[in-house]
């Protein structure tokens, strides 16, 4: 049975194990959310082997799965109504230790990733419209705290930390992010060639140290890590040309610009779709009412002087 939309799968990180986690649900055709072992053995078979612990006890079914790659003993499991689970016997027994995190995506589901470099350290991103979309643990799971600072409501649906986790890259409805550790902010990545889209899924790769994203519907993007600060300095400037506000925003939004001219403004959606179009000059404080548009992800394009300024919205 299917947990979200697309099943959460875990490979387990001991390089030597033939094996995946899967979440599914009863492998006897019952009811129930079971992680699942599938392990290869020598003549090529898959053998299942379900644990013991039903999720579904809680509400909700399994979002999300994490091993610790420094101690393979600890599991930790997220479910889709919010809460999360952590076992230190390798999945035999599993304790519920926190519930009010975000919630999954009901295609993706969430994400968990223990770290790499610090055996106690968790990270975990989810929907964030309602609370934080991302979190921390600094105890070996047993608690969490938003980690969010500069991270606009949206889902998070992937994270991907690199090398000594001093940057943290996140796939997101809203875009591209990048979480600097020494500042405690995330960051939009988004530069001039970067679609408006949703960004699924983010790996990194140490060998050429590049985070490589996926999207909705536009391919896969290459963040190079010598190229990020560039992107990054060009969107800021282009942010200048002009102000939106507020941001996010429940039923309007004002737009300011400096130069007395005549302007288009237009506002879509992630898949490029027009919601309003607007001709104004651009020395007015322009106000457009967007109370009919459901809460997402928005762009705002201004055309003015054969230019092309896009900024990304989000409607709570």
């Amino acid at each position: 049975n299917e947990t979200v939309w697309i099943p959460p799968l875990l490979a387990h990180p001991d390089k030597t194990k033939d094996a995946i986690f899967m979440a599914g649900g009863n492998v006897d055709g019952t009811t129930g959310s079971h992680m699942i072992k599938l392990e290869v053995i020598n003549n090529g078979e898959i053998i299942p082997t379900q644990f013991d612990f039903n999720f579904g006890t809680s509400g909700g079914t399994i979002s999300a799965m994490g091993m610790s790659p420094l101690d393979y003993n600890q599991l930790y499991v997220a479910t889709t109504n919010g809460s999360i689970y952590k076992s230190n016997d390798g999945g035999e027994n599993f304790d519920h230790v926190q519930f009010g995190i975000p919630g999954s995506n009901y295609l993706y589901g969430s994400c968990i990733k223990p770290s790499k470099i610090d055996v106690n350290t968790v990270y975990l991103s989810g929907s964030g419209y309602f609370n934080p979309a991302v979190y921390v643990s600094h105890d070996g799971g047993e608690s969490y705290a938003p980690m969010n600072n500069g991270m606009p409501p949206t889902l998070v649906f992937c994270l991907a930390p690199n090398e000594d986790e001093s940057l943290i890259f996140a796939a997101t409805e809203a875009g591209p992010y990048v979480y600097i550790t020494e500042d405690q902010q995330w960051y939009d990545l988004s530069g001039g060639n970067t679609p408006y889209q949703t960004y699924w899924s983010v790996e990194y790769l140490e060998d050429s140290q590049t985070a490589r994203f996926g999207t909705y519907g536009r391919g896969i993007w290459d963040f190079e890590l010598n190229k990020i600060i560039t992107e990054v300095e060009e969107t800021s400037k282009k942010e200048l040309k002009f102000v939106i506000s507020p941001n996010p925003f429940t039923d309007y939004i004002d737009i300011k610009i400096t130069a007395a001219k005549n302007v288009t403004i237009t506002v879509s959606d992630i898949n490029g779709k027009i919601m309003k179009t607007t001709m104004q000059k651009s020395n007015e404080n322009i106000r457009i009412d967007l109370q009919n548009i459901k809460s997402g992800t928005y762009f705002v394009t201004i055309f003015m002087d054969n230019i092309k300024e896009t900024r990304k919205i989000i409607k709570i």
